[in-house]
């Protein structure tokens, strides 16, 4: 390929048909080295194939699990939502309690610090309460 000066932006000899010729050259080369065969896409469909049915086979080997151990798996992930929920909703009235006593507690005491500590966790609990709320419609 011809070189050019970088200052010109110009081949050396000034034939810019031969530089652009021998550009697209380059070109046709890169591109020859990029295509694919038929050969190539076999290949790889029968690797995606044989992947495909391996994961059929593991899904099938689930699907074989006895069923009562399905539906013990399904009431353990059931009573563990469960229990965080029971936890939520005992915790929430708490922080709204926790919360307007230590507003309550700064107002008393002239602590600007436990005011708004107790008017977050008042927030809090205001907030969760409407999400528990919701969640049980």
């Amino acid at each position: 390929m011809a070189a050019f000066d970088p200052t010109k932006l110009e081949p050396k000899n000034g034939d810019f048909a031969r530089y652009i010729e021998e550009l697209n050259r380059g070109a046709i080369d890169h591109l020859k080295a990029a295509q694919v065969t038929d050969a190539d896409m076999a290949k790889t469909a029968d690797t995606l194939q044989q992947e495909l049915l391996k994961a059929n086979r593991k899904v099938d080997v689930a699907r074989q699990m006895d069923p009562t151990a399905q539906r013990r798996e399904a009431l353990k992930e059931k009573s563990k939502v469960q229990g965080r929920q029971q936890l939520a909703k005992a915790l929430t009235p708490l922080c709204i309690f926790a919360g307007f006593g230590c507003f309550a507690l700064g107002g008393i005491l002239g602590e600007e610090s436990v005011i708004f500590t107790g008017m977050g966790i008042f927030i809090f609990g205001m907030f969760s309460t409407a999400i528990l709320g919701r969640k049980r419609k």
